[in-house]
């Protein structure tokens, strides 16, 4: 529901700024990673808008992924998620942009990402204040080429749940984008 007002409150506020041409959709496929080989796998859209015919542009982007992370004492955490954020730029053929953004999932139902404990061999601190929302800051740079976009970026994620926290809170990836 969130992301629903988020993207008609987006469309309200740039309909002033942007004009019928200055919109870019698209579908895209990323992988990202860590030195812990954690992996972060997802797929989405994106739409962006460019200010008054400019390569300068504000974006929206979510995308549905699967989470494979090491926690500070070692286990792994699977869960899925919906990454969804914000991003500012230069969007040209070679662009470059930062973006922030949170986990929608955790953001709509605070995940407690503990429902499996019975299978675990470790004890988890259910008091713990831990498991803020999920969320993250980075940069990218790519290049766009008619409907083909390649771009490498790094992002700071913060990713915890009740009585953990990822162990390594940077990661670097690709992703590859069909715009329309």
């Amino acid at each position: 529901m969130r992301l629903i007002a988020t993207t008609l409150l987006l469309g309200l506020i740039s309909q002033p700024c942007f004009a019928q041409d200055d919109f870019d959709f698209s579908i895209f496929a990323k992988t990202e990673f860590n030195a812990l080989d954690d992996q972060i796998t997802s797929a989405g859209f994106e739409a962006i808008g460019y200010f008054n015919h400019t390569p300068f542009g504000i974006g929206v982007s979510s995308a549905l992924g699967n989470a494979s992370v090491t926690t500070e004492r070692g286990y792994r955490e699977d869960f899925i998620m919906l990454d969804t954020g914000f991003k500012f730029g230069y969007f040209s053929n070679v662009y470059a942009y930062a973006e922030f953004g949170v986990d929608l999932f955790e953001l709509m139902f605070h995940d407690q990402r503990d429902t499996d404990y019975n299978n675990r061999s470790h004890i988890t601190n259910y008091n713990s204040p831990d498991n803020e929302i999920d969320a993250y800051l980075g940069a990218a740079v790519g290049f766009h080429i008619d409907h083909f976009k390649l771009e490498a970026y790094t992002r700071y994620r913060q990713i915890d749940g009740n009585g953990w926290n990822i162990e390594d809170k940077h990661f670097t990836g690709m992703q590859v984008s069909f715009s329309f």
